[in-house]
């Protein structure tokens, strides 16, 4: 892998999670009504957590300090997103883009897939961390 090939997904990403978990904020009523309706206990502590965990992670993975160990929490943040409230989507015909639940799940799949692969390759160059 060239030295530099890693920054690119790191800076996409953590803009990503960042602009993600200060959604969750402004939209805090609409986010803890949809957790608290899926079954989700606590859901209103659990939406700032995972808004904290976005916003914190995101600039982490931005700035490259603690990347693995961000992409890490975030990567076991998204399975748990994906099973309990992404996989409902595969039950329900597809609707096409107009279908924001399947366009949700596409998205936490490709986030999923590109924080696992920042763990494992670590934050490359241009970071605080060394790789």
């Amino acid at each position: 892998m060239k030295p530099y090939s890693i920054f690119p997904l790191r800076i996409t990403i953590g803009i990503m999670f960042f602009i993600f978990g200060i959604q969750k904020f402004f939209a805090f009523g609409t986010m803890a009504g949809y957790a608290a309706s899926v079954g989700l206990p606590l859901a209103n502590a659990a939406v700032i957590i995972a808004a904290l965990l976005e916003i914190f992670g995101g600039l982490l993975i931005i700035i490259g300090l603690q990347a693995r160990p961000a992409a890490l929490v975030l990567t076991v943040y998204l399975a748990l997103v994906i099973l309990f409230f992404d996989l409902t989507v595969l039950s329900t015909p597809f609707a096409g883009l107009k279908d924001i639940g399947m366009i949700n799940f596409l998205k936490n799949i490709a986030l999923f897939g590109s924080a696992f692969t920042l763990y494992l390759a670590g934050p490359g160059r241009w970071a605080l961390d060394k790789a």
